[in-house]
């Protein structure tokens, strides 16, 4: 599966509350093996019946499974959607390919996967690509989602080309690279439809080399966005390559914002909402309005207007490029004359969020307090390189 990368240091962290399946009832709960890479009109729940010798595709599963439901696959497998239908979750199910390279493909024509109100979700160790048409590229969320190890690239739609969320959706250990908008959101789109206020959790991932015209990375229109260990690199936008934020509130700890490109505005743009940082690296700079500094934060020139006494402007970054340094995701990891090290408040590294640990699962503090940023540095050597097959 591209840009996945193995999990040497696995990340201790689930803020409260994510793990929606434990809800679940588990009286109905089993399991379905997918075995066929087929993509039928419509699902046949009798293929998948225990004892059935005939083969059983993802939409086969999907039309078989009940609430609790786990789908896993027998073998590596592309799933491409060859009949213009996207992959529709009606009920609470988790999807995973653990243990096997599993790619969703949208054919360049359908959104890959489309989670409907009212439903509890989880995609596992999945790749989402080439994703196209009303409503998003990769994923299109209106329920409760959880996204993790998994790989959403190469996808494109006007508005969300990554993931168009306007229901709640927490990502981890997960790389959203590639996907390209001609509005809003090359990566991710998070906003409030009809009441309902989309709500974004960001953890330990990387978001890289997205396109929009209003926020390359992350696009937020009323919503809630909390983005912790991340990092957003190499996104592309008119205004907030990295995060673009309209009218609601975003808050990012240790996180690095570094290598994205504005060609008008700054990489961190806010709009009329409030922006909140703590323990951040932001290399892009930042437009409109003020940003609620936390502290520890660390800005390559001024336009942050950091106000806390642990935070900085005109800082020495010193920031080594996007790469595997260990992990599941590309990172960017602070140099030996970087001000990064021991720069950030250990109680925010403390904190439940953070949980003493970087992007990569690194312990935090390595050094008399802990570093600025997604990475914590420690005994580099061991994390550098390429740890993923691009």
């Amino acid at each position: 599966m591209p840009d996945v990368n193995p999990n040497p240091y696995p990340s201790k962290k689930i803020l409260a509350g994510i793990v929606l399946q434990a809800l679940l009832p588990a009286a109905h709960a089993g399991s379905l093996m997918v075995n066929s890479d087929a993509d039928p009109i419509s699902g046949n729940a009798l293929s998948c019946a225990s004892g059935n010798a005939n083969t059983c595709s993802l939409r086969d599963a999907l039309a078989t499974a009940g609430t609790g439901d786990t789908i896993g696959f027998s073998s590596d497998m592309t799933i491409v959607l060859k009949n213009n239908h996207s992959l529709t979750l009606s009920s609470d199910v988790t999807i995973t390919g653990s243990g096997h390279s599993v790619v969703l493909d949208g054919n360049h024509v359908v959104p890959v996967v489309k989670v409907n109100q009212g439903v509890a979700a989880t995609l596992d160790h999945l790749g989402i690509q080439h994703g196209s048409g009303v409503g998003g590229g990769g994923i299109f969320n209106m329920g409760v989602l959880t996204l993790s190890y998994s790989t959403v690239v190469d996808n494109n739609y006007p508005v969300g080309a990554g993931i168009y969320n306007s229901g709640s959706i927490t990502i981890s250990n997960t790389t959203i690279a590639r996907n390209w908008s001609g509005g809003a959101g090359g990566g991710i789109v998070n906003r409030k439809i009809s009441g309902s206020i989309g709500s974004l959790t960001l953890i330990d991932s990387t978001v890289s080399g997205n396109r929009g015209v209003w926020g390359g990375a992350i696009a937020n229109y009323d919503g809630n966005v909390d983005v912790t260990n991340s990092t957003l690199s190499g996104n592309d936008a008119g205004d907030g390559a990295d995060v673009r934020n309209n009218h609601g509130n975003v808050t990012i700890v240790n996180s690095t914002l570094a290598g994205n490109r504005s060609s008008a505005g700054a990489g961190l743009s806010t709009i009329y909402g409030t922006t909140s940082l703590a323990n951040t690296i932001v290399a892009d700079g930042c437009t409109g309005g003020a940003i609620t500094d936390l502290g520890g934060n660390l800005d390559s020139g001024a336009t942050c207007a950091f106000t806390s006494p642990s935070s900085s402007s005109n800082a020495a970054l010193d920031l080594g490029p996007l790469q595997y340094n260990g992990g599941n995701t590309q990172t960017m990891l602070p140099g030996a004359a970087s001000v990064a090290l021991d720069s950030g408040l250990d109680s925010v590294c403390s904190s439940v969020r953070v949980g003493n640990q970087d992007q990569r699962g690194v312990s935090r503090p390595q050094g008399a307090h802990c570093d600025t940023g997604a990475v914590e540095v420690a005994g580099d050597a061991i994390f550098a390189g390429n740890f993923g097959d691009k």
